[in-house]
C-alpha cells in the first residue's frame, strides 16, 4: 500500500480480539520507570478506548502488544507512542515511562524539527535494531480507523530522516471480531 510516496507492507492481526470501551489512562501524566497499570483511570462515559484482550491480564493497548512483537523478532528496544493534545507519551513494551535519554526521543526530536514543528501523523510504534534499523508501525482497527493525511506526510518526512534502514508498515488488526 501506499503511505505518502512510500510503498508499504500491511500487516494483518485478525487474532488480536478488541475489547471496547476500556477506561481511558492518563497516559501523559506517566513518568519515567512508572507502571501504566498505575495511572488512573477515567470514567469510560466520559474517555474510553480500544484495547487487545490478553489471555493473563486485563486488555492493553494494541501499540503495547506490536511493540512486544518487535522484541520477540530481535528489536532492541521498542516503544508505544501516543502524542495527542500537544504532549509526548512514550512507554516502553513492559508498559512504563520512557527516560528522557532513549532512543526514541532522539528520532522523535528529529521528526519535529522536520516535519513543521509538529509531532502529526508519526506511528504509534518503534523500534531500534542492532543494525540500524528503525521500525514504525502505524496501527488501525478494522474497519474503525483510516490513515489520514497527518500519516502520509510523515511517511514522507520519515522516508527523508531515515533512508534506507526504515522500516515503515501499516498494522490492521481485529478483523476476525469486527465484520
Amino acid at each position: 500500500m501506499q503511505l505518502g510516496s512510500l510503498d508499504v507492507d500491511a500487516e494483518l492481526r485478525p487474532h488480536w480480539e478488541p475489547s471496547f470501551g476500556c477506561p481511558y489512562r492518563y497516559f501523559h501524566n506517566l513518568s519515567p520507570g512508572a507502571s501504566w497499570w498505575d495511572l488512573p483511570e477515567a470514567d469510560p462515559a466520559k474517555a474510553s478506548q480500544t484495547f487487545v484482550v490478553q489471555p493473563d491480564t486485563t486488555p492493553i493497548p494494541p501499540d503495547v502488544v506490536a511493540a512486544r512483537e518487535l522484541l520477540a523478532a530481535g528489536a532492541c528496544t521498542a516503544y508505544a507512542i501516543d502524542l495527542w493534545g500537544g504532549s509526548v507519551c512514550l512507554m516502553d513494551a513492559a508498559m512504563r515511562g520512557v527516560a528522557p535519554t532513549a532512543d526514541i526521543r532522539v528520532l522523535l526530536q528529529l521528526f519535529h524539527q522536520a516535519n513543521g514543528q509538529t509531532y502529526g501523523g508519526f506511528p504509534d510504534v518503534a523500534a531500534f535494531w542492532a543494525d540500524g534499523t528503525i521500525s514504525l508501525r502505524e496501527l488501525k482497527l478494522h474497519n474503525k480507523d483510516r490513515v489520514g493525511d497527518k500519516q502520509h506526510r510523515a511517511a514522507d518526512v520519515l522516508g527523508q530522516l531515515i533512508g534506507p534502514k526504515l522500516d515503515l508498515r501499516v498494522l490492521v488488526w481485529g478483523q476476525a471480531f469486527i465484520p
